[in-house]
């Protein structure tokens, strides 16, 4: 077996894995509901399923997380929910397939999902699953073993799939370390630049590079040290799997929503100090203040927006704000015939906005 099962999962794993549960069940739900056809979790670096502790990997908390969906899942006479476990070693998949079978089974023995086991190169199967679910629902997790196989290319591949949920692994101080060896250069970052970023924002930076690539997909970070740093990158094109994505990292840093450790060293990651108290939320509500104030936002979709595609969520960074400025009768919240309403700042804005009136004289801040 692989080195890294053999002993207990350290904590940097843990909160990978957590993260990883925690985005499944939210996005299991949603997709069951709306899905007729097939839909795929597909789990290209599995792993054995655990470790030699008795802690869960990827693949078995993903089969754990259907069977809680089971009511939902028997419910749907239309869905076809299939698992996709790969892993180039095949002592990984034959402990595997021996310990979860091809079928998920509810504990009545109910079908629930398929399972499909692979024994291939990542570089060699991706190429085979990108064209087969160009207009499928699917959520990929790709835990790479380091830091290069997730290239440039494979993000761009990535982009095509309007359906996909993506979350991938990287051991980003690789490029800080390594970064002018021959096997990094699959990824455009420079050992220089990632060096440039310093040691806590070497992630960040690393999915900025990958957004700089993809345009039009949502992509957020998560940064986890270990001995070195390393993270998650969540990629969707849709806002609500991005706010979904951002409601687990806040969960995780109630300080920051992007670490499991105190990245920005204002001794906030932990702190029990207030909700709002923390640096960058400060400034993030200090400025979304002043452009509400200035008439930059037009309707609640606006601010919706402005708040996820910024690592924040409106209904809990920001509601408050609103609702005072409401209170004040410095803003009126409005539909198209006039009729005042009350903050509603949830997803529920992107289908029917309403509008954001400020009164007259408070479109400044004297």
């Amino acid at each position: 077996m692989d080195p890294f099962f053999e002993d207990e999962f350290d904590e940097g794993t843990k909160t990978k894995l957590r993260i990883y549960r925690d985005y499944l069940r939210s996005w299991l739900p949603n997709w069951v509901l709306r899905t007729r056809g097939r839909c795929y979790i597909f789990d290209l670096f599995c792993g054995p399923g655990g470790d030699n502790a008795g802690n869960n990997g990827s693949p078995v908390i993903a089969v754990e997380e259907v069977r809680l969906q089971a009511e939902r899942i028997l419910a749907s006479n239309e869905l076809e929910l299939i698992l996709v476990f790969n892993d180039k070693n095949p002592e990984h998949i034959q402990k595997l397939s021996e310990r979860l079978g091809d079928d998920v089974l509810d504990e009545n023995g109910n079908h629930l999902a398929k399972i499909l086991y692979r024994q291939e190169e990542f570089d060699e199967l991706f190429p085979k699953i990108v064209p087969a679910v160009q207009e499928t629902p699917c959520l990929m997790f790709l835990d790479q073993y380091g830091a290069t196989q997730i290239s440039d290319e494979v993000v761009k591949q990535i982009d095509t799939l309007q359906r996909a949920d993506v979350l991938f692994f990287v051991a980003s101080n690789f490029f800080a370390r390594f970064g002018d060896q021959d096997e990094a250069k699959a990824v455009g970052i420079s050992k220089e630049t990632a060096q440039s970023s310093g040691p806590n924002q070497t992630h960040r930076m690393l999915a900025n590079h990958f957004a700089s690539l993809i345009p039009d997909m949502f992509i957020a970070p998560f940064s986890i040290r270990k001995k070195n740093l390393y993270g998650l990158i969540f990629g969707c094109h849709h806002y609500i799997g991005l706010e979904k994505f951002l409601e687990v990292c806040w969960k995780e840093d109630e300080a920051n929503g992007e670490a499991n450790f105190d990245i920005y060293e204002d001794n906030s990651y932990g702190a029990q100090a207030g909700l709002f108290s923390h640096t960058k939320l400060r400034v993030f509500r200090e400025e979304f203040e002043r452009k509400l104030l200035s008439g930059d936002f037009q309707s609640d979709a606006d601010v919706y927006r402005h708040c996820l595609t910024n690592g924040f969520i409106a209904t809990r960074h920001v509601r408050d704000i609103v609702e005072r400025l409401r209170k004040e009768d410095v803003l009126s919240i409005q539909d198209e015939s006039g009729q005042q309403l009350q903050v509603r700042l949830g997803k529920a804005c992107l289908d029917d906005p309403r509008f954001l009136i400020l009164s007259s004289g408070s479109n400044s801040q004297d």
